[in-house]
């Protein structure tokens, strides 16, 4: 979504987010573009993983 918070700052960022949607907009399209690529059923599992995975180690990956 643009922004990286803590997971206790979670539902405050989303709703930030939700309220200023015409920030962050590439940022959201580079992710929507990474994570939804693959028509299978498992684009919020994919989006879960490589949110994790940045949140752990600040690098963007796609996952397969």
């Amino acid at each position: 979504m643009g922004r990286v918070t803590e997971p206790e700052d979670l539902r405050e960022t989303v709703l930030d987010v939700l309220q200023h949607p015409d920030q962050h907009t590439d940022e959201r399209r580079y992710w929507a573009e990474q994570s939804c690529w693959k028509a299978d059923g498992k684009t919020c599992e994919r989006l879960a993983e490589m949110i994790a995975q940045y949140l752990s180690h600040q690098v963007v990956k796609q996952i397969d």
